[in-house]
């Protein structure tokens, strides 16, 4: 939970390294940039919060396709688009 500092910039791709994070927060900052594709790699991944941050883009697919995940939050951003079908 790295929640409510005062981070910026873009999201680390390299953070998708951590190929064992189950739960990942990263809410109330002011993160910007779109959710890096890397992200996919992250099989294990239960719940992934990223709301509050000042993402951009449009939402990623694949994300639909995780049977893992429990929660998606990215409540509180600004992405553009269509929601996927998936």
């Amino acid at each position: 939970d790295l929640s409510k500092n005062k981070f910026s910039g873009t999201l680390p791709k390299d953070l998708a390294n951590c190929t064992s994070l189950k739960w990942i927060k990263i809410a109330n900052d002011s993160l910007s940039g779109g959710v890096p594709y890397e992200f996919t790699s992250l099989s294990q991944l239960h719940t992934l919060s990223l709301a509050r941050n000042k993402f951009n883009g449009s939402l990623l697919d694949y994300f639909a396709n995780y049977s893992s995940i429990v929660v998606l939050d990215f409540s509180h951003n600004h992405f553009t688009g269509t929601l996927p079908e998936s």
